[in-house]
């Protein structure tokens, strides 16, 4: 869609861009505390929940392309 024409594109860029910016402090936020407390677990569960947040973090961030897709 962002495509279409030169005011779409350049539409689509930066409201896709402002939303990675707001949700990227939030999952840092989250990704911090996550590996602290990482640290103060064993190694071995800090894997599994480790890569089980990173496909969390992936959700906001595919939400956002549909919500700038609707607008």
């Amino acid at each position: 869609m962002s495509m279409k024409n030169e005011d779409t594109w350049t539409f689509a860029h930066k409201a896709l861009g402002d939303e990675w910016i707001k949700w990227g402090k939030v999952t840092l936020l989250f990704t911090l505390i996550v590996a602290i407390l990482g640290w103060i677990i064993d190694l071995r569960s800090f894997y599994i929940i480790g890569t089980i947040f990173i496909f969390v973090q992936m959700i906001p961030f595919i939400l956002s392309i549909l919500t700038v897709e609707k607008q």
